[in-house]
């Protein structure tokens, strides 16, 4: 096992980290990568995994790429193009409507 993933299963404090680890081995798990690839359902298939451990094993996984710089990076440039989405827009393009649609009636008014 690589020892990226071993420090991850470490680092979580998992009680069961080294039994999860050595499920993960013996079923050929050898980096996160290819860990963070399986669906629920394939870690499931794996013996000695059931519902509760892959709910362990997410959370673990979670916490590990929450942390990467990367990940940071991309939730900041989602959250940026959140802000300047186009539903974000809607109310300024609406009042903007409506501002020329003011200024359409005025230049159409009799008499001013």
């Amino acid at each position: 096992m690589d020892t990226q993933l071993q420090r991850v299963f470490v680092a979580s404090g998992e009680a069961h980290a080294q039994q999860i680890r050595a499920f993960l081995e013996a079923a050929g798990i050898a980096t996160i990568e290819q860990l963070a690839d399986l669906s629920p359902e394939d870690l499931e298939n794996i013996p000695g995994i059931g519902s509760k451990t892959v709910e362990k094993i997410k959370d673990i996984l979670s916490e590990y790429y929450a942390q990467l710089p990367s990940y940071q990076d991309v939730l900041e440039r989602a959250a940026a193009e959140h802000m300047f989405s186009k539903s974000v827009d809607e109310p300024a393009e609406e009042a903007s409507e409506a501002a020329a649609d003011e200024t359409a009636k005025e230049a159409n008014a009799p008499g001013e």
